[in-house]
């Protein structure tokens, strides 16, 4: 029996990385998707839209970005009602309980029941995330039990780590498996590090980031990999604007985090942790 894994990968409001995959690997390895921020109310809600079709994937970060810029509720459920009209685009809903920082839960909580209340129609299935903790992900368990939807795996990751939240599908391509969550099919794995502390996790995504990467020149130190931009709108390196000598306090926090996330370290943190860790019922 084959093993045939089905990817989509999502930038925050930026599509460009999934279509230059695709120069690379074909139209139908490589799903064009973005995660949507979607001001709402007096909250921020994130909107994954999957698959969508190649002719159009420019035409479509248009019209969401365009709503993120200048959002306006009343306009949601057209946009979202026109994405569904796609037959092979999957709109899910990510992580609804998490908030994004400044927000009040109340604001968030008044915010997620008007978007369920008016637009649960165009929403396929609801997010699983393996970098949420298991109090949260039960929550989102209940809400897809109370408004009948699928719940599909979400990954939410910014190092290395494999996803530690699967979907597991017969499906060829990946508008097959958009049609088996659409019709209310979906199983999904939690892999064993989600087990882990999700702390322990997060150093070591964290050592992933500051570490260097020989593999690619000129991308080799975190310090290539980091940007700001300065008064005059320019956007530099931190190794330019550093002049490659990095200040004595960013650098000895880069090495404690790095040191955290060491392979060495991680049996006396796992114990340390370990009252943290994920439990799943």
């Amino acid at each position: 029996m084959g093993f045939h894994p089905l990817v989509s990968l999502t930038d925050h409001d930026n599509i460009e990385a999934g279509i230059s995959l695709q120069v690379a690997a074909g139209l139908e390895q490589v799903p064009v998707s973005v995660e949507w921020t979607v001001p709402y109310e007096r909250s921020i809600l994130h909107i994954g839209v999957h698959n969508l079709p190649p002719g159009q994937a420019r035409g479509w970060m248009s019209v969401l970005a365009e709503y993120t810029a200048t959002p306006d509720e009343c306009v949601l459920p057209a946009v979202l009602s026109e994405l569904a009209k796609i037959p092979e685009v999957l709109i899910v809903l990510n992580h609804p309980f998490w908030l994004e920082e400044g927000i009040a839960e109340l604001h968030h909580r008044c915010a997620l029941e008007r978007v369920l209340r008016e637009c649960i129609e165009w929403f396929h299935a609801f997010e699983l995330n393996g970098t949420r903790p298991w109090k949260e992900n039960a929550a989102v368990i209940e809400l897809a039990r109370t408004h009948g939807l699928p719940l599909v795996s979400g990954g939410d990751r910014h190092g290395c780590e494999p996803g530690a939240c699967l979907n597991l599908t017969n499906a060829g391509t990946f508008s097959e498996f958009v049609s088996q969550i659409r019709a209310g099919y979906s199983t999904v794995w939690f892999m064993p590090q989600y087990r882990e502390p999700l702390i322990l996790r997060v150093l070591e995504t964290a050592r992933d980031i500051l570490r260097r990467y020989p593999e690619y020149p000129g991308r080799e130190r975190w310090t290539n990999r980091f940007f700001y931009r300065g008064d005059d709108s320019i956007v530099r390196s931190l190794a330019a604007v550093w002049h490659d000598q990095v200040p004595w306090m960013p650098s000895v926090a880069a090495g404690i985090l790095q040191l955290s996330g060491a392979t060495s370290l991680r049996p006396a943190l796992r114990l340390l942790l370990a009252q943290r860790g994920e439990t799943l019922p």
